[in-house]
Parts: C-alpha cells; structure tokens; sequence
C-alpha cells in the first residue's frame, strides 16, 4: 500500500510539532517576594518556579524581590529534595 506524498508530508509535519522541542528541568525550586519600592516595607507580590517548571505569581512582579527560598531538584522525578 503506497501512502500519498501529501499525507506522508502531512503525518511528518503533525508528528514534528506534536513532539515539540524538549527542555530541561530547573535545578532549583526558587520563589520571591516583590516589594513596591526599594524601603522593601510593602509586599505586593509573590512567585516563583517550581522544580516541573511551573511558573507561578500572585499579585505584582516589581523589581524590588527578595528570595523566600531556594530548594535543590531532583531533575529526574521534578521535585525538591
């Protein structure tokens, strides 16, 4: 059975960005505390990354951060250890 050269370019293409590009997990579990100013008295925000890559943020980004903490990841099972 002979497959179609528009299928078979199709099929190529659909499988290419189905499988998308592969990424690395973050080495480290990380989240802030984002200030309004520099005084660092007047929380507005808090965020971070978590060891799968999941960004995440409540309230607002400033410049103005502090790092809550920092946990090391197990790269293989994405989670802190």
């Amino acid at each position: 059975m002979r497959i179609p050269k528009a299928l078979a370019a199709a099929l190529a293409v659909a499988v290419a960005v189905a499988s998308g590009p592969a990424m690395a997990s973050p080495a480290w579990w990380v989240e802030y505390d984002y200030y309004a100013d520099a005084s660092m008295t007047t929380l507005v925000g808090n965020g971070g990354m978590t060891c799968t890559g999941l960004q995440y943020l409540t309230g607002e980004k400033t410049l103005f951060r502090v790092e809550v903490f920092r946990y090391r990841c197990n790269n293989e099972e994405g989670i802190p250890f």
